[in-house]
């Protein structure tokens, strides 16, 4: 599995594989080790159109080929948070916008399911604020989860 770095002068994460070979470049605010699946968490800090950043970095979501399943530096893509499911090999997403929250999940092959209910997504995820982050810190339920998985559809957008 691809190994994290952190590149002293940029402040940056990326990774490299056991050969020291660059698969991401340093260009994460942090990155997670990877999961056995093969994926991994990252948050980059992404800037509007008029150039100014973002309060929260942006969650994204890393395979070990080097490519992007949900990138963090499209907002109109990236989710406020996630989290991976190891369990049934998914991820949950949480998207605001100015008329509240979305939710989906995705395959580890970067599918994108119909949009959930909130009840879905709250019956499946649990929540934690962390007030001195201003962050979420997710986990999953699953006694939701179990009963739910079946019914996730990725045919739609």
């Amino acid at each position: 599995l691809p190994i994290v770095f952190y590149n002293d002068s940029l402040n940056l994460y990326g990774y490299m594989d056991i050969n020291g070979n660059i698969l991401f470049e340093p260009q994460f605010y942090s990155a997670d080790d990877f999961y056995s699946e093969g994926c991994a968490r990252v948050r980059m800090t992404c800037y509007n159109e008029e150039g100014e950043k973002y309060v929260h970095p942006r969650s994204g979501v890393v395979n070990q080929r080097g490519e992007f399943i949900i990138n963090p530096a499209n907002p109109d893509e990236s989710p406020f948070g996630l989290i991976i499911d190891p369990k049934y090999d998914l991820i949950f997403t949480e998207y605001y916008n100015g008329n509240g929250g979305q939710y989906f999940v995705y395959s580890l092959d970067g599918e994108k399911s119909q949009e959930l209910t909130s009840d879905d997504f709250n019956n499946c995820v649990n929540r934690h604020f962390l007030q001195h982050m201003a962050d979420y810190q997710y986990s999953i339920n699953y006694d939701g989860l179990d009963d739910f998985v079946n019914q996730i559809d990725f045919g739609g957008q």
